[in-house]
């Protein structure tokens, strides 16, 4: 639960701004897979572009999210999330899931057993890890709700 609680803050547009760096870091990487696949081993698997690509579109909705106001982005949380923590916890589980597939499908020798491993794998820490950031989130919320009725 800390560690949850050192990703978030009330200050959303902060939060939002790490992880709009974070996926643009991973796209670069991910262009300079393909730049050194290209020179040194002439063809490139299909998956480095769609990865690039997928990475590039979380990007830029990352981006817009980043530019919406702090209480806009509390009010989405309020809207969306709040009530529906299972939800919540499986989007975070299906997240993580793709984090943990990614690197498996592009090392070609996995078999359906790995992929199912891994899936199993990544659904079960994403759902652990998506009741932390639950709590953490409803934590800060509270907490900004306290600050926003004071300073009214």
């Amino acid at each position: 639960m800390e560690e949850a609680l050192k990703q978030e803050s009330v200050n959303q547009k902060k939060v939002r701004n790490k992880a709009r760096s974070s996926m643009w870091h991973l796209f670069l990487l991910m262009v300079l897979c393909i730049g050194f696949g290209q020179i040194f081993f002439k063809m490139i698997p299909g998956l480095f572009y769609l990865g690039a690509v997928i990475f590039y579109g979380f990007f830029l909705y990352e981006t817009y999210m980043s530019r919406k106001t702090n209480e806009e982005l509390w009010q989405i949380w309020d809207e969306r999330w709040r009530d529906r923590r299972f939800l919540f916890q499986f989007r975070s589980s299906l997240s993580k899931s793709l984090e943990v597939l990614f690197p498996a499908i592009l090392g070609a020798n996995a078999s359906w057993i790995m992929f199912g491993l891994f899936l199993a794998i990544g659904l079960a820490t994403g759902f652990r890890q998506g009741i932390k950031k639950w709590k953490a989130k409803e934590h800060y919320y509270e907490e900004y709700m306290k600050d926003r009725s004071m300073a009214a």
